[in-house]
C-alpha cells in the first residue's frame, strides 16, 4: 500500500470513531467531523475503497476493511501516544497536546512513536482517558461491496 495522506488517515479515524455496533459509520456524519464538503468526503471514500481500506454498505454507511481498521488504529495509537507524551513529559496542556498530536501523528516515525510509548511505560490511555490501541491488533474482514463514489 502506498503512503496515505493525512486527510485519508483522518478519514479512516473518523470512520472508526463513528462506527456503530455493526462496524459501519453513517457517511453523512463524516463531512462535518472532518470539516470537509460531502463531495470531498465522497471522493476520499472512493480512493479509500480503491486502496482496499473501506467498503460501502447499501444504506449509505461505510465500513473499514481489516487493513483500513489497522491503519485507523495505528493512526489513533500514534495520536494518543503523542498526546500522552506531550502532556506527561513536556507539560503541554491537554488541548494543546491534542492539537499538536493531530499534526504530528502523520509525520513521526514508528521508531519515535515506539520510543515515546516506552518512555511513558504505561501509555494505555491518553490525557482525555481514551485507550491507546496496541501496536498490533487482529481484525475481522467486514462484509459489503466495494465503496464507489456517490454520484
Amino acid at each position: 500500500m502506498n503512503e496515505l495522506s493525512a486527510a485519508a488517515e483522518d478519514c479512516l479515524k473518523a470512520i472508526h470513531k463513528f462506527a456503530g455496533h455493526d462496524g459501519a459509520a453513517a457517511i453523512h456524519e463524516l463531512a462535518p467531523h472532518l470539516g470537509l464538503a460531502r463531495a470531498s468526503v465522497s471522493g476520499m471514500l472512493g480512493r479509500l475503497a480503491e486502496a482496499g481500506l473501506a467498503v460501502r454498505q447499501s444504506d449509505h454507511r461505510v465500513q473499514l476493511t481489516a487493513e483500513g481498521q489497522r491503519v485507523a488504529l495505528r493512526t489513533l495509537r500514534r495520536h494518543n501516544i503523542l498526546s500522552c507524551y506531550l502532556g506527561a513529559v513536556l507539560n503541554v496542556s491537554r488541548e494543546d497536546a491534542d492539537d499538536e498530536a493531530e499534526r504530528l501523528e502523520h509525520a513521526a516515525s514508528d521508531d519515535v512513536i515506539d520510543r515515546m510509548a516506552a518512555s511513558l511505560r504505561s501509555a494505555h490511555r491518553d490525557p482525555s482517558g481514551t485507550s491507546v490501541p496496541a501496536r498490533t491488533v487482529a481484525l475481522a474482514q467486514p462484509q459489503g461491496s466495494t465503496l464507489t463514489p456517490e454520484r
